[in-house]
């Protein structure tokens, strides 16, 4: 055996491109890369090694032009084909129109055999314009399935639980009939403590005939459920992992969750808080309700403005000062110093104090000339609009032309002299 070295032949590294479909060929695209004028430059680019002062169209090939070669007069990177702009959606059709594959299986399809700048969005765009597709993909329809309406308060509650972040645990109950909501703070999610919670307002209000909450398991206990049947409430489950069949809980957990994140240390204790949150949202309407839950629930509840005002109280509303009143009528308190009012059977409109009076009698007006009518009080009286008893409508009185406003003499008295008061005489 001779252990003289031997010179062995290496195998020569060749790539293959290979286009399944018979569309493409590759005289073809050596063709349309003639015509191609990116690609043209990019090939000169390639040949001399000169990226700089590269335009827009050029820099995604500068961005890999470690990667880029000239094979029989295509350009390539890595393996892959870069097709000339004219037959990139031949490219996109050759693989996705056999089988009508998705977005995603012909963009793993295509990145074994082509590249170009932008093929994601392509592929993207002609998938999504495919009639086949389109007629072949199947539609899911969504039905909308709503509660049976109630009529009358606290037939149907719903309920869960919202986790404030920095602040704490509460059970959140809502009355799908009126929104009346029920916010407790409870140190844990077990049944027993959500049973004692249930006491407590079934007591205040009336116990339910239906108790909708989710699939968690203290809703579900054992003792919770022999309880709540033998009070006559019939619990209900939603089904798993679909929050909109409790839809009306949600909703409240997010307003709560929205409400509690302005309490800060500074504005009282929590509970303080709280209660003059939900005061608030006892007292206006919600969701398409022309009125407050405590009025669908057959009370009003009494607030600063509720103490002149009661619902359904005549006003006179002047959006901007010294504008032309217009009739109203009062709804609810919606926050300290503003108010729900109707106008025109409208819906809400928010208002302040300082807008609002109380309507006793209409107007008189004379309707000469609206060109040159304006409306002016009698008296400049400053009315409390939280005084019911002593808050009066104005008379207004009509008249022409611009107000009446005091005249200054326009004399000019550049030319007299001052006042001394030596030359004044005794």
């Amino acid at each position: 055996m001779s252990f003289l070295p031997q010179d062995e032949e290496k195998d020569q590294e060749t790539f293959i491109h290979l286009v399944e479909s018979d569309i493409v060929n590759h005289e073809q695209i050596i063709k349309e890369t003639e015509n191609d004028r990116v690609l043209m430059d990019i090939k000169t680019r390639i040949s001399k090694n000169n990226w700089s002062r590269c335009s827009v169209t050029e820099r995604p090939y500068k961005s890999i032009r470690n990667k880029l070669t000239i094979e029989k007069a295509i350009v390539c990177n890595g393996d892959l084909i870069v097709p000339p702009k004219t037959m990139r959606k031949i490219f996109i059709k050759s693989i996705h129109d056999n089988i009508h594959c998705g977005i995603m299986q012909t963009r793993c399809r295509l990145k074994l055999e082509a590249w170009w700048p932008g093929y994601c969005q392509d592929v993207e765009e002609y998938v999504k314009n495919c009639e086949k597709c389109a007629e072949i993909k199947v539609k899911k329809e969504r039905t909308l399935h709503t509660w049976p309406s109630e009529n009358k308060p606290w037939c149907r509650v719903h309920m869960d639980h919202a986790h404030v972040q920095g602040i704490g645990l509460f059970l959140i109950l809502v009355d799908s009939f009126s929104g009346w909501p029920e916010v407790i703070k409870v140190n844990n999610r077990e049944a027993a403590t959500v049973k004692a919670v249930l006491q407590s307002v079934f007591s205040r209000n009336r116990v339910p005939e239906v108790l909708v909450s989710d699939n968690a398991a203290e809703f579900h206990d054992t003792t919770l459920h022999q309880w709540l049947k033998k009070i006559s409430c019939v619990p209900y489950k939603t089904p798993p992992y679909h929050p909109q069949s409790n839809g009306a809980a949600e909703r409240m957990v997010e307003t709560v969750k929205m409400g509690l994140r302005a309490y800060s240390p500074d504005k009282g204790l929590l509970c303080g808080y709280l209660s003059r949150r939900l005061l608030s949202y006892r007292t206006i309407p919600h969701a398409g309700r022309s009125r407050s839950p405590s009025e669908m629930m057959g009370r009003q509840l009494r607030s600063p403005l509720t103490m002149s005002f009661e619902s359904g109280t005549p006003l006179w509303y002047r959006q901007i000062p010294d504008s032309k009143p217009e009739p109203a009528s009062f709804i609810s308190q919606a926050g300290l110093n503003t108010a729900i009012i109707l106008r025109n059977n409208s819906s809400g409109t928010l208002a302040h104090c300082d807008q609002i009076n109380k309507r006793l009698n209409e107007p008189s007006i004379l309707m000469d000339n609206e060109d040159s009518m304006r409306y002016d009080h009698i008296n400049n009286e400053k009315i409390d609009p939280c005084n019911s008893d002593k808050s009066d409508m104005p008379e207004l009185r009509v008249t022409k032309g611009e107000p009446n406003q005091d005249r200054r003499s326009t004399r000019s008295t550049r030319g007299q002299k001052p006042i001394r008061f030596r030359d004044v005489k005794p």
